[in-house]
């Protein structure tokens, strides 16, 4: 009999982050970590910080001023570098490289998304590289959206072309997290919300991915129902700082700390490809790919493989007000002697649902972000390079149709 837990054997390795502070008014923590866990070096020079962020959260919210202030008062010195775009442009990178040399900082602090969290972990690989370091910078991570970015021992941003590239290491991981919810209260809307999905998708692709460890489907799984409970809530009430706090949590709980270097599935893949090329958000990647891949996934998955039977037990965990009453499982996945395969396509069925309920569903390739028809197969064969060797991967002719070709 199959479970979710039918892999019974593997291996898990942790990454080396150390501290992971959570809850509202959890930065006033920040000096105290920077102390325990980059003192000032053995030459006597003082503890210089690094803020690693983008020009919204430094010129348009108060949250880099105080996080200043907040090191002022400790007496650690600080410097701020606002350059961090959208999917992390190497120049921004090399340009903070060179600051961090210039200045001579010896901490690095990102706040932010993905794209300022990664980019500190590139910050920290490339001064080593530079500086011949027997160390990587440390790091302190403060998140403020759901992207979850904080957990992950790789750092992903845009080469000269556009194109998503990425170096990884299991030491450029965060030493530190502060999940402060205050913070998020300044994240636009659209960006929580679409990051919130990109969580989910964390999740979901968690439960099929190669290699998946059965522990961490079992936070997966409570990372899925948190999502569907605190997402719409959110909607009802943007300023509850008590769900934006589960929410965070979820987030944790979607992608935990883990040394696993490959792709965490085939919506991921896809969102690599598309997001620094289109410059299309992380969040958004997710909102367009997460519902289509998981309804392929649900006929190519073998019936006996845990990636399915894992997948298809996330159902239990989504509020049943999202699984679907109104359509049927189609011929290819619906088996009366075998129920995987239609709960498989009710999940992806579900997350549709929700992505829609929060505002979030509708978007084209095409209409709004300029993707060419003609583009289409290139980016599904380059999206399943990464998934080589995975049990029930479609071809990349499949993800061109079922996948991109829906949302195109």
């Amino acid at each position: 009999m199959f479970s979710h837990l039918s892999a019974l054997s593997g291996n898990y390795t942790p990454t080396p982050l150390q501290i992971i502070e959570y809850g509202p008014g959890s930065l006033s923590l920040l000096p105290e970590l920077i102390h325990k866990l980059a003192p000032p070096p053995s030459d006597s020079s003082p503890t210089k910080v690094l803020v690693v962020t983008g020009t919204s959260l430094t010129d348009k919210t108060p949250v880099i001023q105080d996080i200043q202030a907040l090191l002022e008062k400790a007496d650690v010195e600080s410097v701020v570098f606002k350059g961090i775009g959208q999917h992390a442009p190497i120049q921004g990178i090399r340009d903070a490289v060179d600051l961090v040399l210039k200045e001579k900082c010896t901490v690095l602090v990102s706040v932010g998304g993905g794209s300022p969290i990664d980019a500190a972990k590139a910050i920290a690989y490339f001064v080593k590289d530079q500086t011949k370091s027997e160390r990587f910078m440390p790091q302190i991570a403060i998140p403020t959206t759901l992207s979850a970015a904080e957990f992950t021992m790789n750092a992903g941003y845009s080469d000269e072309s556009g194109s998503k590239v990425g170096v990884s290491d299991a030491l450029i991981v965060p030493r530190a997290i502060i999940l402060d919810a205050n913070l998020s209260l300044h994240t636009p809307q659209r960006l929580w919300l679409s990051t919130g999905i990109r969580a989910l998708d964390h999740a979901l692709e968690s439960l099929y991915r190669k290699g998946s460890q059965g522990p961490l489907k079992h936070l997966a799984l409570a990372a899925v129902q948190e999502l569907f409970v605190c997402l719409p809530l959110c909607t009802d009430d943007s300023k509850n700082v008590d769900v934006r706090a589960r929410l965070q949590i979820a987030a944790w709980e979607s992608l935990w700390l883990n040394s696993v270097p490959t792709a965490i599935g085939l919506s991921h893949s896809l969102g690599h490809k598309l997001g620094a090329t289109y410059s299309i958000p992380h969040g958004i990647c997710s909102c367009l790919t997460l519902p289509p891949t998981l309804l392929l996934l649900s006929s190519t998955l073998p019936l006996t493989s845990w990636g399915l039977v894992s997948l298809a037990s996330a159902l239990a965990y989504i509020p049943s007000s999202y699984h679907p009453t109104d359509q049927l499982p189609p011929t290819t996945v619906s088996s009366e002697e075998n129920t995987l395969r239609a709960d498989a396509w009710k999940v992806g069925k579900a997350v549709e649902k929700l992505v829609n309920e929060l505002g979030l569903g509708g978007g084209k390739l095409e209409r709004d972000y300029g993707v060419k028809r003609e583009e289409l197969g290139g980016l599904a064969e380059a999206a399943m390079k990464g998934l080589e060797g995975w049990e029930g991967m479609p071809g990349w002719e499949e993800v061109e149709r079922e996948v991109l070709g829906r949302i195109y």
